[in-house]
This record gives C-alpha cells, sequence and structure tokens, in this order.
C-alpha cells in the first residue's frame, strides 16, 4: 500500500511519469520519421490523387498539404486546373433552394475533395500557384454560376501564401464579390433571415488579408462595412461576433478609425463630427430586413461599436449616448394580426444598445458613473407591463421595444470591472420587471467584477433565483468571487 501511494498516487509521480511518456513518445516518433523515405511518400501521394474514388483523392491531399514539397504542389495544381471546371452547383440549386440546401458526404455536390486539393497549395505555401488560385476565385466567386465552397478554399490557401500577389488577388476578389445576402442564399438561408448572417465567402477573404496582416486592402474598405450583417436580429449579441471584430481589426491596421469613428458620430448627430463620403455612403447602405429597414443611425451606431477602440473618443461616444438615451420612444406592436408586429424599429433602443457596447470596448473608467446613472434612472423593461399571455403577445415578455440597450449597459459594465457598480447590479438582478436578457447581463457582469464583498448577497439571491439562466450566472459569479478572495489572501484557489 505505501508503494502504491508513492508511486501511483502522488503529484510528483503522476507528473514525472506523463513527463517520461511524452519524452519516449516523441524519441519514438523521431526514430520514424528519420526512418522514411519522404521523397516515395510524396510519390505514392501524388499518384493517388490520379484515383477515381473522391475520398482516396482527399486524404492525399489533406497529407501532401502536411508533407509533400515542390512535385506535390505541381500535382495538387494540374489536379485544380483539370476538375475546378466540375461545377454541379449551377444545376443543382434550381431545386435546391432555403431549407432543401443540403446534401450528405456521398453526394456529387460534395465539395470536400476539390477543398482539400486546393487548401494544400495553401498550405505548401506554394507560391507558383496564386494566380491559378486567383482565376479560380474570380470564376466561382458569383452566386449565379460558381461553386461558393471552392471560392472559400481558394481564399484560405492565397491568405496562407500570402506574398504580395497573393494579397492583392485577394483585394481584387473581394472588389468583386456582390451583396452579402445573395451569398448567404446560396448557402441554403432562410428567407426571412435575408440580411442576418455574414457571407462566409466575405469572411474567409477577409481572414486571408488578416493572416497576411495586409494594409494594402483600402480601396475595399467601403465594401467591408457594407457587407457587415445588419438585420436587427443580429443586436442580441452583447459583445461584436467574429465578422465585426474581423473587419474592425481591418480597418484600424488601415488607420481608418478615425474616419469611420467620425463618419460614424456625425450620424449620429455630432456637430463637431466630419464626415467621409465614401464611409457614409457604406454605413448608409443597408438591406431590408425581415423585422424592418434599419436606418442610417442605427447603422452607424453598430459600425461604431466594432471599429471604435481608442478612449481618445469616450467623451463623444458617451454624449450620443446621452442623446439618444433621452429620446422617448412611442412605437405601438400591432397585436390583431397574429405574431405582434412592430411599425417601426426603435432607433433609441437600437442606438442605445451599440453604444452601450462601444463604451465597454473602450474601457474607460470614466463611463463608470454614466452607466450606473443610466441604469438607475432609465425603468425596467416590464415598467410599462407586460402582455396578455393569452393572447398573440404572449411571444413578447414585457412592453419595452427590443433590443434590451439596458442589457448592454450591464454588459458594459461588467467590462469595465469596477466594483462601484456592483450594488446597482445586484438591484438589476433582484428585480423582475427587468427583462430576462438585462438580469442575465447584470449577473455575468458581477461574474466578471468578482467582488469578493458581494459574494454572500450574490450567494443568497442565487439560492431560490426563479429562473434557472440567471441563476446559475448568479452561482458562477460567486464562485468567481471566492476565487478573487482567495487569491487576494495567498490561498490556493
Amino acid at each position: 500500500m505505501a508503494l502504491e501511494n508513492l508511486t501511483g498516487h502522488s503529484e510528483p509521480f503522476d507528473a514525472f511519469a506523463d513527463a517520461e511518456s511524452r519524452r519516449r513518445q516523441s524519441a519514438i516518433w523521431r526514430a520514424w520519421i528519420a526512418s522514411q523515405s519522404w521523397a516515395a511518400v510524396e510519390d505514392e501521394l501524388t499518384r493517388r490523387l490520379q484515383d477515381p474514388n473522391r475520398d482516396t483523392v482527399r486524404r492525399a491531399a489533406v497529407a501532401l498539404g502536411h508533407t509533400g514539397g515542390d512535385a506535390a504542389a505541381v500535382a495538387l495544381a494540374e489536379y485544380l486546373a483539370e476538375h475546378r471546371g466540375n461545377n454541379p452547383f449551377p444545376e443543382w440549386q434550381r431545386t435546391h433552394r432555403g431549407d432543401g440546401a443540403r446534401f450528405n458526404a456521398l453526394s456529387e455536390v460534395n465539395p470536400r475533395t476539390i477543398q482539400a486539393v486546393t487548401r494544400a497549395l495553401g498550405h505548401l505555401k506554394a507560391e507558383a500557384a496564386v494566380s491559378l488560385l486567383a482565376e479560380t476565385l474570380a470564376q466561382h466567386g458569383d452566386p449565379a454560376t460558381g461553386n461558393l465552397f471552392l471560392a472559400e478554399a481558394a481564399a484560405e490557401a492565397l491568405g496562407r501564401i500570402g506574398t504580395p500577389a497573393a494579397e492583392a488577388a485577394l483585394v481584387e476578389g473581394f472588389s468583386k464579390l456582390q451583396d452579402y445576402p445573395l451569398y448567404t442564399s446560396w448557402y441554403g438561408d432562410h428567407p426571412a433571415l435575408m440580411a442576418c448572417h455574414a457571407s462566409p465567402i466575405h469572411y474567409f477573404i477577409l481572414e486571408a488579408l488578416d493572416r497576411c496582416g495586409s494594409t494594402g486592402a483600402e480601396s475595399i474598405l467601403p465594401h467591408m462595412i457594407r457587407s457587415l450583417p445588419v438585420d436587427p436580429d443580429r443586436a442580441l449579441l452583447l459583445s461584436n461576433d467574429d465578422y465585426e471584430t474581423l473587419v474592425g481589426r481591418i480597418l484600424r491596421r488601415h488607420g481608418a478609425e478615425r474616419a469611420v469613428v467620425e463618419t460614424c458620430l456625425a450620424i449620429l448627430g455630432d456637430p463637431q463630427a466630419a464626415k467621409t463620403a465614401s464611409i457614409e455612403d457604406a454605413v448608409s447602405t443597408m438591406h431590408r430586413c425581415w423585422g424592418g429597414h434599419p436606418c442610417p443611425e442605427n447603422r452607424a451606431a453598430q459600425v461604431l461599436s466594432l471599429v471604435c477602440r481608442d478612449p481618445r473618443h469616450q467623451p463623444r461616444v458617451l454624449a450620443a449616448f446621452d442623446r439618444y438615451r433621452a429620446k422617448p420612444t412611442e412605437i405601438p406592436r400591432v397585436f390583431d394580426t397574429g405574431i405582434p408586429v412592430v411599425l417601426e424599429l426603435p432607433v433609441k433602443n437600437w442606438v442605445c444598445f451599440f453604444l452601450a457596447r462601444t463604451l465597454g470596448n473602450l474601457g474607460d473608467s470614466r463611463t463608470v458613473t454614466p452607466l450606473i446613472t443610466a441604469l438607475k434612472q432609465s425603468p425596467p423593461e416590464a415598467a410599462g407591463g407586460r402582455p396578455d399571455p393569452l393572447g398573440p403577445g404572449v411571444l413578447f415578455l414585457h412592453n419595452d421595444l427590443t433590443p434590451c440597450w439596458r442589457a448592454a449597459v450591464a454588459w458594459a459594465l461588467g467590462r469595465l470591472g469596477d466594483r462601484r457598480a456592483v450594488p446597482t447590479l445586484l438591484d438589476v438582478a433582484r428585480d423582475l420587471k427587468n427583462a430576462t436578457d438585462t438580469r442575465h447581463a447584470a449577473a455575468e457582469a458581477l461574474e466578471r467584477i468578482a467582488d469578493p464583498a458581494s459574494r454572500e448577497a450574490i450567494r443568497q439571491l442565487a439560492a431560490d433565483y426563479p429562473e434557472l439562466s440567471t441563476r446559475r450566472a448568479l452561482e458562477e459569479a460567486a464562485d468567481a468571487c471566492r476565487h478573487e478572495e482567495q487569491v487576494a489572501s495567498g490561498r490556493s484557489p
């Protein structure tokens, strides 16, 4: 028993055993690698590219992307040149639209093999294939005639190659793309979500440019802004999504933050702001959405939230937030048509939502007190009542219009991490007249702040909280407070 305890259950021994196992495995792999004839392996895998079985070709291409050399790059490029014209999608999509745009792995339209070949060229950094990949991206970037899955892979490969010529091909490819809803529809997006989702091919090109660290994409910056999904459903996300984050990062890398911020603030009524015409046009270009047609103000606040990261802009962003927070919202819901209808989008709610997000992203401590004040002074979402649960309004939980901009304020306070916000956040979480979104955001903000002095109050609130999601968020907040207390006292968590 003593020997077992010594060798089988002690942390030092387990750590030693793990390290020794890794060392032996590494030695075995090094010996195996050294014993291989990699020229023969490459030759065999290259021959498999001619196999009639698509799965065999795909597996060979993936392997060549990790192990191949110049001969592999030549063979992969030849395969792509020969097979990229085999495009079943224009005909296939005639009878596969919307919810029916799907296929299984054995389907003729399954694009995985040609994608694997194309991506392998990128993994091998095959500079000689740049022109071929650029042509492929151009040929297949049209949703009416192309194979967008292949265009995606070509963009990925160009991004991995990363030469000036590859970067130029990506910029050219993006400049030729049409409005993003045409592409989301190609992928099978439901017509009711016509402007809600990001276009994958737009995203893959931008991701490739970002991988290159591109600073040569100035000509397509307005097009990037226009490609941002605009549907109001997206504003239910408290933080920027991946597409917004990517576009914001590229815009800042090109030194465009100030021009974009100035233009957006001008649209939001800042008399000191100066517009840039091309950016104003891009921000003001929007697509009709199922939930309504956003106005330029809504869009300007959204774009501001993904670009603005310089704390010097904080006073003017806060001033815009206060201006819109003071605006009344008197838009009725129509309940006599079945599903409740909102006749127009509530500009105040959308702009305040995005501006609160912006203030949270800026991380400026000067924002803490104004945001606390905003939560205290603004009534809960259900202060004006709740819809009749026996009528069509049951789809809504409160009479205030969405999005719940106060939820974004609570989220922003969590990002700012200032313990002065804790009492107000606790009050918000306690009051069930606040929307679920707002209370849950307050609970998550309490977790991020992790004030040990609030642990007992949070724990008591969570004990019999009537709503599961917020209860769990409160429990996690209490755990975070305990962890912070242990760290502060020098005890191991």
